[in-house]
């Protein structure tokens, strides 16, 4: 096991990047997926954390505003008719 410093580094450096794509992707989807961190292959979680699971239950543990903000509902954007029938009419 790698050194507590190393675990904290790893798990807050995947953590703003998963609250970025706003989910947390399965490990085969995150080893493709472009933009990740470099330094923070499958490989090196494996090696630091021990399993893609720990690095999740950690994350959940000892991140908890972290792992909110992954796990905040995403924004619905207003379609333009949506916008239109909202609106104020000045007057």
């Amino acid at each position: 096991m790698a050194r507590l410093s190393q675990q904290k580094r790893l798990i807050e450096e995947l953590g703003l990047f998963f609250a970025e794509v706003g989910r947390i992707p399965k490990p085969k989807e995150y080893e493709r997926m472009t933009g990740r961190p470099r330094s923070a292959t499958l490989k090196e979680i494996n090696r630091i954390l021990g399993s893609w699971n720990t690095l999740i239950k950690k994350m959940e543990k000892e991140y908890p505003d972290i792992w909110e903000l992954i796990h905040k509902p995403a924004e619905k954007e207003l379609s333009p008719l949506e916008q239109l029938s909202t609106a104020t009419v000045e007057g």
